[in-house]
């Protein structure tokens, strides 16, 4: 599961705080950038092999999520990269749609290495420390 809602809230208030914490200010839309960029990990994800028999949704409304969880669903959350190419997000793998819960998958990258990343993770779990 995609949460795009949550990705794009996120990158909003991300813009938003930069000032305030010194961080240089976005330079483009970041609803729009979110969007750019999981367009990008849609076509990625198509391609992989690793993913042929796993189910991607976007979810574009963040309220009630409850009724999604399911027994084998996994969510992905995106977040703007500070100081990265544009080509590259944070991102957050975990089995619940809190992107804060213990038990999940970090890191930053492109959208080729997300999804590769993101099927392993719905496949396999964590991966051993």
């Amino acid at each position: 599961m995609l949460n795009e809602q949550w990705s794009i809230n996120q990158a909003a208030a991300d813009c938003k705080s930069r000032a305030a914490e010194g961080v240089p200010a976005c330079t483009v839309d970041p609803s729009e950038d979110i969007k750019k960029f999981e367009a990008q990990f849609v076509q990625a994800f198509r391609a992989e092999p690793q993913c042929s028999e796993v189910t991607l949704v976007t979810l574009n409304a963040s309220h009630d999520q409850r009724v999604l969880n399911a027994r084998r669903t996994s969510w992905l959350f995106l977040e703007l990269s500070r100081g990265l190419g544009p080509e590259e997000k944070r991102f957050a793998l975990v089995n619940t749609n809190d992107p804060y819960a213990h038990g999940k998958l970090t890191g930053q990258s492109e959208a080729e290495h997300i999804a590769k990343v993101a099927c392993d993770f719905v496949r396999n779990g964590l991966p051993p420390p």
